[in-house]
């Protein structure tokens, strides 16, 4: 998606969380969490899946960092446009239910 001014969303949520895609690797966190010197440091991926209707997992997008960005970034009319022909959208494509994976990372250590 592009935003008003042209600037990719995706370009605009790396400036608000530039940690993002790199603490999404593995060897990444835990080079970090031994950066931060803790010991005995454990990184698993893990699988989550997610299973909800489609208004809820559009208003749940709308919730994240990229929903509030994209709504800064709208003109009011675009944003009305947007929350009304999305779920819909969703609707049509998905069905009444959207089920997905959600990768994620779990990284432990001890305090030394």
């Amino acid at each position: 998606m592009t935003t008003e001014g042209g600037e990719p969303l995706s370009e605009v949520f790396r400036s608000a969380i530039p940690w993002d895609e790199w603490l999404s690797h593995t060897d990444n966190l835990e080079h970090a969490l031994r950066e931060a010197r803790l010991t005995d440091v454990a990184v698993v991926r893990r699988d989550f899946v997610v299973s909800v209707s489609a208004a809820d997992y559009v208003a749940m997008k709308g919730a994240t960092v990229e929903g509030t960005l994209l709504r800064r970034i709208l003109t009011i009319e675009r944003w009305h446009q947007f929350t009304h022909e999305v779920p819909e959208a969703f609707r049509t494509g998905f069905g009444d239910v959207v089920e997905f994976t959600r990768d994620f990372l779990i990284g432990t250590g001890t305090k030394a």
